[in-house]
């Protein structure tokens, strides 16, 4: 199946998730929310490139831990421990996401550059910042978490110069969504502390988008490197030695 169908089939699903967020129907939502992930994963095995290669496991393990994240933080009303877990699984996926990003950028020859880390550690710590009287027990995790999300952004920062100006784009993009989508989760919980759908609604479209611009833009890299082959003349010479 062409990525574009997996493309399409996953927008479908996270515009049905959001439909039923705003409507509020509690019974339908682990439901609809869990079909997300599935749907990249899918898209990663199925539509991506053929062979195993370091950044297709990445990107299916950020995937997975993503939707292990999402199925725990469901259950958050039930008791803390649920949203402690999932913030576990989440940072495993940022990880994973930052791990492959950097990969990228090695096999790409892209120079590292410092300055792109400034506006990244600027905003982590005004962030936190603005959070630190209001986190409690939850100060140490909260402040790991955020620490490995920005270093996830600070990687996609390095890629900007990439030659493949789209998966720069998507990569970027997606990287910053995820970010946009934790920030307001994070000001929600912590500090606003207002329950609103519109909150809920703003987070879960940038980080459904987010997914699927970093799975798009991975995937357009996650082929195995090809092996050079030897000349016959270079054959012949092990031979003999």
């Amino acid at each position: 199946m062409k990525r574009t169908y997996w493309t399409l089939f996953y927008v479908a699903a996270l515009a049905v998730d959001l439909v039923i967020l705003y409507v509020g129907d509690v019974s339908l939502r682990p439901y609809s929310k869990s079909a997300l992930m599935p749907l990249l994963m899918g898209m990663v095995l199925h539509a991506g490139p053929r062979g195993a290669s370091a950044l297709k496991v990445l990107l299916l393990a950020a995937l997975f831990f993503s939707w292990a994240g999402d199925a725990l933080l469901l259950f958050e009303p039930e008791g803390p421990e649920f949203f402690m877990a999932g913030l576990g699984a989440f940072l495993v996926a940022q990880v994973a996401y930052s791990v492959a990003l950097g990969k990228l950028r090695i096999r790409k020859g892209v120079r590292f550059r410092l300055v792109g880390l400034v506006p990244v550690i600027a905003f982590y710590v005004c962030l936190i910042g603005l959070l630190w009287d209001h986190l409690g027990a939850l100060r140490t995790p909260v402040l790991v978490y955020g620490a490995v999300i920005s270093t996830m952004l600070a990687m996609a920062v390095q890629l900007v110069p990439l030659k493949n100006r789209k998966s720069a784009a998507l990569l970027f993009g997606g990287a910053l969504l995820f970010v946009a989508s934790d920030t307001v989760l994070a000001l929600q919980k912590f500090y606003w502390k207002t329950p609103s759908p519109h909150y809920g609604l703003l987070i879960m479209s940038t980080y459904g988008l987010a997914q699927l611009f970093l799975t798009l833009g991975l995937l357009n890299h996650s082929a195995p490197v090809p092996v050079p082959q030897k000349s016959e003349q270079a054959r012949r010479m092990e031979l003999l030695n």
